[in-house]
């Protein structure tokens, strides 16, 4: 994630209008395609050295004041109509 990751699938306590609605799955992106730098209140970043798993990939992400679009939201069992009205 620290270097080469440009989409997420992230789960998160989600509040709707001020109302909890559970733990939902989001998939979304956190780089530009065209340029792969970071989008705005998304920061990414490398843990460091592993003591194995010399190639593996690991890192940290952090979000500030970044917005989930709606239509990120992997809906199963749950829908959110265009006025964030709770359809399921």
């Amino acid at each position: 994630m620290g270097i080469t990751a440009t989409d997420v699938i992230l789960q998160a306590q989600t509040f709707v209008k001020g109302k909890y609605i559970g733990l939902q799955t989001y998939f979304f992106p956190i780089r530009d395609n065209k340029t792969h730098k970071t989008l705005e209140g998304v920061e990414v970043g490398d843990i460091g050295p592993k003591l194995s798993f010399k190639y593996t990939d690991n890192g940290y992400l952090r979000f500030n004041n970044y917005k989930v679009p709606k239509d990120a939201l992997l809906a199963r069992f749950i829908k959110l109509g265009d006025d964030g009205a709770i359809l399921e």
